[in-house]
């Protein structure tokens, strides 16, 4: 089968999306797909087992008509649009238009939306997005409770719609250190015979990163240390407040910048490292977020929120959000213990990638019925 995904960022692009994009292609190559990308001149097109094509400076009236010439030299069986990503979000022209006008001039193309973010905030401001889901021959959802949203609204046609549910996966595989490396790694960052608390991801308003940050000015032991696996940079607004707070509250001797890391394998080991991981969601851990699954992935204890009342599982302990006391009073319950690890069963990218070959073959057979 021909498939070719459109959306916005591939690696090594800073969105991760992008990386489940990757870790899905390369899946479905393993079971003899043809698979194609088209995303940003940004992107990364050396890569093997996929035909990556980096063709599109910005998606806007013009990326169309490159868009479809390069489908018309590809002739895919499937087109699968991930949405949303970096580059490739709450745009008109990408989210309705594009696929429309591919329906359009290509009748045998299969047209798939992967949906990683469900966009309630959108349906206020462009009631036009019912008519997107009517665009698509399936619709896949990483979320099962996204189900529930659409059925709301999109009460008038939901029933005629072709929706599956299928998991997300790690986009970080488990790192293959040895102790002897984790040793060598921790005095490369001056970790040595250190306590550490290890954070991965974007900086994001949703992440409850100055929760975390509060919660380690409040922690007085010298021994444990933060390190930031990930970006903070003066030229962006956002991390740029994060930086200015991580001075106000006297923690700078505490935290170690790690910078964005383009390789996952050192990613994970990075991770792999840390005593705990600290994920303080704003809103509460989801089964489709990257860096918590990337944490399970290491089997280290991790620290993260819920809204709802949930039971600590092996190495895996739940808090409320937002609570910077609570939070610094959990890691110090959690980091000197001995012996725990977390052993949560998270999605294989080779089971997900069967998955989608169910949802394509049962979407195309009912597609040829009618």
């Amino acid at each position: 089968m021909k498939i070719c995904f459109i959306l916005g960022s591939f690696p090594y692009m800073d969105c991760g999306v992008g990386d489940y994009t990757s870790m899905l292609a390369n899946a479905l190559a393993n079971e003899k797909n043809e698979i194609s990308v088209i995303t940003s001149i940004k992107a990364n097109n050396k890569v093997k087992k996929i035909n990556v094509y980096n063709i599109i400076e910005e998606f806007n009236f013009k990326s169309i008509k490159i868009i479809l010439d390069k489908l018309q030299e590809i002739q895919p069986d499937i087109v699968n649009f991930q949405y949303p990503s970096r580059g490739f979000r709450k745009k008109i022209i990408t989210d309705i238009l594009l696929p429309l006008i591919i329906k359009i001039k290509y009748k045998n193309i299969m047209l798939v939306e992967t949906v990683h973010e469900y966009p309630e905030q959108i349906w206020k401001r462009f009631k036009m997005w019912n008519f997107k889901y009517k665009i698509m021959d399936k619709t896949i959802f990483v979320e099962e409770y996204y189900k529930d949203i659409m059925k709301r609204k999109c009460k008038r046609f939901y029933n005629k719609l072709d929706i599956s549910y299928i998991p997300i996966g790690p986009n970080i595989p488990t790192s293959n250190l040895s102790e002897k490396e984790k040793i060598d790694l921790k005095e490369t960052l001056g970790l040595q015979d250190k306590k550490i608390i290890s954070y991965f991801g974007f900086a994001r308003t949703s992440k409850g990163i100055e929760n975390l940050f509060n919660a380690i000015s409040l922690i007085n032991d010298e021994n444990i240390k933060l390190l930031y696996i990930g970006e903070l940079r003066e030229n962006n607004k956002y991390e740029k407040s994060l930086l200015d707070l991580i001075n106000t509250l006297g923690i700078k001797d505490k935290v170690i910048i790690a910078g964005y890391l383009s390789q996952n394998t050192q990613v994970a080991n990075y991770l792999s490292i840390s005593d705990v991981c600290v994920l303080a969601y704003t809103e509460g851990v989801q089964s489709r977020y990257g860096s918590f699954l990337a944490a399970c992935n290491q089997h280290i204890k991790i620290i993260t929120t819920s809204t709802k009342d949930i039971e600590d599982e092996e190495g895996i302990y739940y808090i409320k959000p937002n609570d910077s006391k609570l939070l610094a009073s959990k890691i110090e319950e959690v980091i000197y213990k001995t012996d725990i690890k977390s052993n949560k069963k998270i999605n294989d990218w080779n089971d997900i990638a069967k998955q989608y070959m169910i949802a394509y073959n049962e979407t195309k057979l009912n597609k040829e019925k009618k």
